[in-house]
């Protein structure tokens, strides 16, 4: 559930926020004022006021965006007409085309020589290919990015840019290059006095070290993140915080404390009308019940977390749930229910391609369908189970070896870099001077190579611990 509560800078918008967000719609309907002014008030108002509480009005609503931004030819009307597209698509896991729609997107934002725009297609696309699973393209869109941030200046994207560059090397396992970006984070977070930057930084290191079961640093960098929150007394930073102390003291086996931390995040997201905070924090609150054995309120917690997931119209999270219910059911020996719920998750996790709660799923109807002593379809499901465990270890290794791929690839990258600038460098220089020039730069280009494989060996050790 780590992803969940995590700080994503995902899916980033291009236009700025609005403070009158209730005149934005009725900007809209003026047919008086220029189109151009209509059209960025409609993305504005889907962006800010529906698209993350309101799916479906947010679906209407983007297709007039789309359609009156097409017949009156406003690029920047369909760029975040495909942006918007992009969320909706994503919310129901659909990422393939998701990433269709931010290409075209980008095609869009490249025409109009939009550099900003630019940047924020990249860093999406970077996010979708995360959720693919293809590493190598997400640093590859990140770093693009980047270059172009870096010349404009544009620390605050760059911020973005590490943080979801941290993600990606957190999702190859790769711990300490993950740490150091989000460490990048705060540090131009702390150059422009981005309190907001600083914080989300300290709360995904955090994460990071409840993985590597580092309890007492994720405490450390969860409290600055908390601290931070209450001074900018933003309740959407102090939900995240809140919520993410309480995981962390879930794991410390500190369940009160977690169970404080929970309420106190779950309040501040009803206040919020947060539908996804809610769903969130149910979620965990569920989580929290169920490892204690409290399997009928973890039920019930896990059933209020799927009606608002279902609101959202959240696969991934939809499909979560009926496993986690499947399995409480089966705690309390309730085996109808629990195949019954089971087999809801295993069908959505299947369809979407979410393998470990597939997994999880054909774990509890081998458990459920064994104590109906239905030992034929038991063992099926044993089987399935097993084949799903090949299949995560084989994407384990999988993302191991796109870290080295994309290590070789930098290390190409600086050869050939290193060899162009020798070439340069020769030309202006006589036969003997080449020569010996040539020879120290094949030892610095030996020793970059022994660097690269040091730190190979150094990154593979992080993923054993």
């Amino acid at each position: 559930m780590k992803k969940n509560i995590l700080i994503l800078f995902i899916i980033v918008s291009s236009i700025a926020n609005a403070n009158n967000n209730d005149s934005l719609f009725s900007l809209w309907e003026n047919k008086s004022i220029p189109d151009s002014t209509r059209i960025v008030a409609l993305a504005k108002f889907i962006t800010f006021n529906v698209l993350n509480t309101n799916p479906d009005s947010a679906k209407s609503l983007n297709d007039e965006l789309y359609i009156y931004s097409e017949m009156k030819k406003n690029d920047v009307g369909l760029s975040e007409a495909y942006n918007n597209y992009a969320i909706l698509s994503s919310y129901n896991g659909n990422y393939k085309k998701a990433l269709d729609y931010l290409n075209k997107g980008l095609v869009i934002n490249e025409k109009m020589k939009n550099r900003d725009r630019v940047t924020n297609s990249l860093i999406n696309i970077a996010s979708m290919y995360n959720y693919l699973g293809d590493y190598v393209k997400a640093l590859e869109y990140n770093r693009r990015c980047l270059v172009i941030q870096k010349e404009l200046g544009n620390k605050q994207g760059m911020i973005k840019t590490y943080n979801n560059m941290g993600i990606t090397y957190d999702y190859m396992g790769d711990n300490k290059k993950a740490i150091e970006n989000y460490e990048l984070t705060i540090t131009l977070s702390e150059e422009i006095g981005y309190q907001e930057g600083i914080g989300n930084g300290h709360m995904n290191i955090a994460l990071i070290y409840y993985d590597l079961d580092e309890m007492e640093k994720a405490l450390v960098n969860i409290s600055k993140s908390l601290v931070i929150a209450k001074k900018l007394k933003d309740k959407f930073q102090l939900a995240s915080t809140y919520a993410n102390l309480g995981y962390i003291k879930a794991g410390m086996k500190n369940y009160e404390e977690a169970l404080e931390n929970y309420n106190i995040a779950l309040k501040l997201h009803i206040e919020l009308n947060d539908i996804k905070g809610v769903a969130n924090v149910m979620f965990l609150l569920g989580e929290l019940t169920k490892v204690q054995g409290d399997y009928e309120q973890a039920a019930w917690y896990f059933g209020e977390s799927l009606k608002s997931y279902e609101e959202i119209e959240q696969s991934y999270d939809i499909s979560a749930c009926y496993m986690n219910i499947g399995k409480c059911n089966l705690g309390m020996n309730k085996i109808s229910k629990a195949i019954a719920n089971c087999e809801k998750g295993y069908k959505i996790s299947t369809n979407i391609g979410a393998i470990e709660i597939e997994k999880d799923a054909c774990d509890c109807l081998y458990e459920s369908y064994k104590a109906k002593g239905n030992t034929k379809i038991a063992m099926e499901y044993m089987e399935k189970s097993k084949m799903l465990v090949d299949s995560i270890n084989n994407n384990e290794t999988s993302e191991k070896l796109v870290q080295l791929e994309y290590e070789h690839k930098m290390l190409t990258d600086s050869l050939a870099k290193e060899k162009e600038k020798i070439e340069n460098e020769l030309k202006e220089k006589d036969s003997i001077q080449n020569f010996l020039f040539l020879g120290s730069g094949l030892l610095v280009l030996l020793v970059a190579g022994g660097y690269f494989i040091k730190r190979r060996k150094s990154n593979n050790s992080v993923r054993k611990d």
